[in-house]
């Protein structure tokens, strides 16, 4: 399956070919070949060397990672984790705070579910919580900057915004709830209901984080 992964202006874009197995990138044909059966999951830097790498997931819930330099891959291989194919590569950042991606999962039934990861291995796993049927990622990243990513839900009902500050595969005992967020309409703030543009909100005071009832 060919592969064309675009790099260069600080987003990977992913787009897939005719089955010859062949991965291209922006700047020319890799030395990588993936199986027909995988499929594009996410990007991160899985072992911590400062370059984005690639995750794949094949029809059986198997899971594979490259180690990415430039255009070549250059470590990874098959991971010792799987996943049930219920399951849906949500995104990738680092909860734990070790200068490694991790992998969020998603499920039909609102389930999240965090891989903490070194290289192409799973080191720990745990359903981190339910949110619901009704949501979706909008954006994963270090909100509250503590080393950590956060994770950030936006409802497909009525567009409110939920905060989960993560720390590990753990997820708080509470949400958290910009109060200017939650709103019956998308309004002005969805444009900025993105970790790095709350975050800024959050800094400048114009956002003040507190703890709440989500929804209430």
């Amino acid at each position: 399956m060919p592969v064309e992964i675009e790099t260069g202006n600080g987003n990977n874009h992913i787009a897939t070919g005719n089955g010859n197995n062949n991965v291209l990138t922006g700047a020319g044909l890799s030395n990588g070949q993936i199986g027909t059966n995988f499929n594009f999951g996410t990007t991160g830097d899985f072992n911590g060397d400062g370059s984005s790498d690639v995750l794949w997931v094949n029809n059986s819930g198997q899971v594979a990672e490259w180690n990415m330099k430039d255009t070549s891959v250059i470590g990874g291989g098959l991971s010792n984790g799987s996943i049930g194919t219920d399951w849906s590569v949500a995104g990738s950042g680092d909860f734990n705070g070790d200068r490694r991606a991790d992998v969020l999962w998603t499920n039909a039934a609102g389930q999240a579910a965090t891989w903490l990861m070194n290289d192409q291995n799973v080191q720990q796993a745990a359903i981190s919580g339910t949110i619901g049927t009704d949501w979706r990622v909008g954006g994963i990243g270090d909100i509250n900057m503590d080393g950590r990513a956060d994770i950030v839900w936006v409802s497909t009902t009525n567009n409110a915004v939920v905060i989960w500050f993560m720390n590990g595969t753990r997820s708080p005992s509470r949400p958290w709830c910009p109060p200017a967020v939650r709103s019956d309409s998308i309004g002005p703030f969805q444009a900025w209901a993105t970790p790095r543009a709350i975050r800024s909100r959050i800094l400048s005071g114009r956002v003040r984080m507190v703890r709440a009832r989500c929804g209430t």
